[in-house]
């Protein structure tokens, strides 16, 4: 039977050592290392209730792609929860990569929750019952 599509085993896999990401041929110890805490950035905008959370992924989600093929695994993630961005992603290549795209990501997000907060205050219809009756 012809395989449809890529295989979980045909996923590299990788481990973080400080900054840099390894590739571990080893699929148990690459599982038992990624089991720990993966999280390199969080973000959280209280007033608007919106997370941004970075994390090393630990396998190659761009198999297959262009970058994937050049060697340029896609092992880090930006992700927004909540908020008008709510499930946008980003990917990255490196540890330095995912942390300033992490910082843009915020940005952005500040930047549409604003624009969204004007836009509602600028379609608000004056509230009558505040108006004295003549």
């Amino acid at each position: 039977m012809a395989k449809s599509g890529p295989q979980i085993s045909d996923y590299m896999q990788f481990v973080l050592v400080g900054k840099r990401a390894v590739e571990e041929p080893d699929p148990l110890k690459a599982v038992m290392v990624f089991g720990s805490n993966r999280t390199l950035k969080y973000t959280r905008f209280h007033e608007v209730d919106v997370e941004v959370s970075t994390v090393f992924l630990g396998y190659d989600t761009a198999l297959g792609s262009p970058a994937s093929l050049k060697g340029y695994p896609m092992i880090f993630e930006t992700m927004v929860f909540g908020g008008v961005l709510n499930s946008h992603k980003e990917r990255y290549r490196d540890f330095d990569e995912a942390i300033l795209g992490h910082h843009e990501l915020c940005v952005s997000v500040a930047k549409a929750e604003a624009e969204h907060r004007l836009r509602q205050s600028l379609s608000k219809k004056p509230d009558d019952s505040e108006d004295p009756q003549p």
